[in-house]
């Protein structure tokens, strides 16, 4: 009796050299403008809509309006009464995408109406609407402005601040904040990018099919946990499974690389790490850590979990003995080399007129 299988191998390749990796840290500055914009940001969510007195709706008004939608090839309206529509660029009424419709809404009063018609893209998540054309007839009722949140006692008390210039201040360090953990996310990504372009080597198809089945059910779990109907999710699975293979491969192969790098700088990751992180992330969602434990284990994100901190562990050390160069000195020297260039060819141009007037002296004189 002769015998013949195949199994899939783990794949063998060489790593790259782990010391001296070349990362660009981005440059860190925190503007003016972006702790004004940061600044307003919070008076507009502290703020309040109030209805604007015989004026006309401006950009980024809300209006209370009645609609009343024709859906192409269905006989009976769609009707909203008493719906909310945003005067923005790109907008919705209802659940119907409307370019540019600022300009349908900008200028209106109570009382006005509107009509717009709207082909609704052949990719659009809800089937009912897909591909067809609506019309849509808004009858505005209200229009109402945001008014944003004055600047008082009450609202510094909000924030913990004792004036605005201590509020400005713990926003510039928010932002700060925020910048170096951008800076940090965008050196871990140079860190893989340099792994998995450095490292050649064949994935076993098999394995590339099975977490690419492993991605599209994550993806639903996560629309699901975003309440989204059994309908919705279905649309939206179609247009991701295209992707999915494509995100599977890279996925395993920084696995792959990753664990083998792990490997060699002897990384381990520890019970109480495991737990540490686990009660870290408990407290930011607000739940018990033992309950969140225990729930990991069930839905077997647990495993995945320690190969996160393991793998957030390696790049840490790997960043350790890169070669970092600031962003803002790269600029300058790109900016140096770039004035030395212009220098020369202006020396070469000088050189020319000089050599050019030169020959024609020399013509004279012969």
């Amino acid at each position: 009796m002769r015998i013949e299988f195949e199994v899939e191998v783990w794949p063998e390749f060489e790593l790259p050299p782990l010391e001296g990796i070349p990362v660009t840290k981005p440059e860190l500055n925190v503007t003016e403008a972006e702790v004004d914009g940061e600044l307003e940001q919070l008076r507009r969510v502290s703020g309040v809509w109030a209805p604007r007195e015989d004026e006309p709706c401006v950009e980024e008004d809300r209006i209370l309006a009645d609609v009343v939608m024709k859906i192409e090839d269905v006989e009976e309206e769609e009707k909203l009464d008493n719906t909310e529509v945003y005067c923005r660029k790109s907008g919705f009424v209802g659940a119907i995408p409307v370019e540019t419709l600022d300009k349908v809404l900008v200028g209106t009063k109570s009382g006005d109406s509107r009509e717009i018609s709207v082909e609704v893209p052949e990719t659009y998540f809800r089937e009912a609407y897909r591909g067809k054309k609506i019309d849509i007839k808004i009858q505005v009722k209200e229009v109402k402005q945001l008014k944003l949140a004055e600047l008082d006692k009450a609202f510094l008390d909000r924030f913990d601040a004792e004036s605005e210039s201590d509020l400005r201040t713990k926003i510039h360090d928010t932002l700060e904040g925020r910048l170096e953990n951008q800076a940090r996310t965008a050196m871990a990504e140079q860190v893989y990018r340099y792994l998995l372009e450095q490292a050649n080597f064949d994935l076993p198809l098999d394995v590339v099919a099975q977490q690419a089945s492993t991605v599209l059910q994550r993806q639903r779990i996560r629309l699901l946990n975003q309440g989204l109907s059994q309908e919705k999710i279905q649309s939206r699975m179609e247009s991701l499974q295209a992707s999915t293979a494509e995100q599977a491969k890279e996925q395993l192969k920084t696995f792959f690389v990753i664990d083998k790098v792990c490997d060699a700088l002897d990384i381990k990751v520890s019970d109480e790490e495991i737990n540490g992180s686990i009660a870290q992330l408990a407290i930011q969602r607000g739940q018990r850590p033992e309950r969140m434990k225990e729930q990991m284990e069930r839905d077997g994100s647990l495993s995945q979990f320690k190969l996160e901190i393991r793998q957030n562990k390696c790049i840490a050390k790997l960043l350790e003995s890169a070669h970092i160069t600031d962003g803002s000195s790269a600029k300058k020297a790109d900016k140096t080399l770039k004035e030395k260039k212009t220098a020369g060819k202006k020396t070469t141009k000088k050189s020319a007129k000089k050599s050019a007037k030169t020959s024609a002296a020399d013509a004279s004189a012969t």
